[in-house]
């Protein structure tokens, strides 16, 4: 016979003992409590069957919010192009009016003809063919003078946000003016707005900002 003087005895003979342990924990222990990790391991099944139904659904929303996040991208760049364009067409458009506000007056737009074959009779080789290219394709290059007749020429890039980016091609694009030519060369973006680096030149004299009206909203902008 199995004699318990202690708790210790009680334990170990529970130990050796499954069904009494099984006993032991019946009577103390209501069906709830008992059946509490089975009801819980049918929880988690339930519950992860739950989560696998959603994430189909949750997947084609995903790639839905992409195709949307990808067509917000494209039609963000094409806003910016239209407004690229707009606003070169307004420079073009008042090309005398910007030769104006550096103290010049307008003489002619130079063509891309023109720039590409200045470009070519010279030594270029110290100039990257993109910088060479982005010369040719600058948005308005004009020859202007001032009031005593000396020949300049005015670089203008034009963007609705003028940025760092706009104004380099511009101070750029004057200087090889001036490299090809001879000649004393002006620079000016013309833009609705700035931003804080464009301003620290536009302060210091190294660009000419020719603001866009405010007044001015979509086609208005070349009326």
């Amino acid at each position: 016979m199995t004699t318990i003087n202690t708790i210790n005895d009680l334990m170990r003979l529970l130990d050796e003992s499954p069904e009494w342990l099984e006993a032991v924990r019946s009577r103390i222990l209501t069906r709830e409590l008992l059946e509490l990790p089975h009801q819980f391991a049918q929880f988690v099944t339930t519950t992860n069957e739950r989560f696998d139904r959603i994430d189909g659904p949750m997947d084609r929303l995903d790639r839905r919010m992409d195709r949307i996040e990808r067509l917000l991208d494209q039609i963000r760049a094409d806003v910016d192009e239209l407004l690229v364009g707009m606003t070169i067409e307004f420079a073009l458009k008042n090309a005398a009016a910007i030769a104006d506000a550096v103290g010049l007056i307008h003489i002619r737009d130079v063509s891309q003809g023109e720039l590409i074959k200045l470009a070519r009779g010279q030594d270029t080789t110290d100039i990257l063919r993109d910088d060479l290219v982005n010369f040719w394709m600058a948005d308005l290059i004009m020859e202007a003078a001032d009031d005593d007749g000396q020949l300049y020429y005015v670089a203008v890039e034009a963007s609705f946000a003028a940025d760092e980016r706009d104004t380099r091609r511009a101070i750029r694009n004057a200087g090889y003016m001036t490299r090809f030519t001879g000649q004393p060369s002006r620079t000016v973006i013309v833009a609705r707005r700035t931003d804080n680096r464009v301003n620290e030149q536009i302060a210091s004299g190294a660009v000419h900002w020719y603001k866009m009206p405010e007044r001015n909203r979509g086609r208005d902008i070349c009326d």
